[in-house]
């Protein structure tokens, strides 16, 4: 999960070597694929329960890496952060999904 992850991470990004914001776009590039193909507008047909979680999972963990990145690196939010319409409909989606099971 992300919190076992986030000690690595800060670390990677607070490091003064010359390659760090590099590193930095390498893993918001990394986020955006994660949220992407785990989006839930991406799904075709009925997906299992477990799957759908599996699937929300990787999506928050991406979000959660791409905001802990931002916020070392504001310069690149312009660049990288997800549009609210995104987070908006994924949780609409969390919704429905959570009243139908």
């Amino acid at each position: 999960a992300f919190s076992d992850l986030e000690g690595y991470i800060e670390l990677a990004l607070s490091s003064k070597v010359d390659t760090s914001k590099q590193v930095a776009e390498d893993l918001l590039r990394f986020a955006q694929n994660l949220r992407s193909s785990n989006a839930s507008a991406q799904e075709s047909g009925s997906h299992s329960n477990k799957e759908w979680q599996s699937r929300l999972r990787a999506y928050i963990f991406a979000v959660k890496l791409n905001h802990k990145i931002l916020a070392e690196y504001v310069d690149l939010q312009d660049e990288w952060l997800p549009e609210w319409a995104e987070l908006v409909t994924e949780w609409k989606s969390t919704l429905s999904m959570n009243s139908s099971i």
